[in-house]
């Protein structure tokens, strides 16, 4: 997830799949920027926008555990939670932080 307000998963997606280990960690912006920016690139995965730095992240490793790494924001926890649950990265029926419907990928 990047700067700036969060598109909220649907409520299928707000509750993590039974059996699922969520290792998370609580960190700095600078830290949790730096060190998703730095995922984004080992693992291949979108990195923010020009002038946007990561609010959080996630990894999901095959053995079902999911590490997120993020800001001390409840809106970025949700979201980020959400994708361990099995929410795809483009966002698909998330709600915007505008209000209304579906919200299109954040970059």
């Amino acid at each position: 997830m990047i700067d700036g307000p969060v598109a909220m998963p649907p409520a299928i997606y707000q509750q993590v799949k039974q059996g699922r280990t969520i290792e998370e960690e609580i960190a700095p912006v600078e830290l949790v920027a730096k060190t998703c920016l730095e995922w984004s690139v080992k693992y291949k995965f979108a990195p923010p926008p020009a002038g946007q730095r990561f609010l959080g992240c996630m990894l999901l490793w095959t053995d079902g555990r999911c590490k997120v790494l993020r800001i001390d924001r409840e809106d970025v926890r949700v979201h980020e939670l959400a994708h361990c649950a099995g929410w795809p990265s483009d966002h698909p029926g998330g709600i915007s932080p505008y209000g209304g419907a579906a919200y299109a990928r954040e970059r």
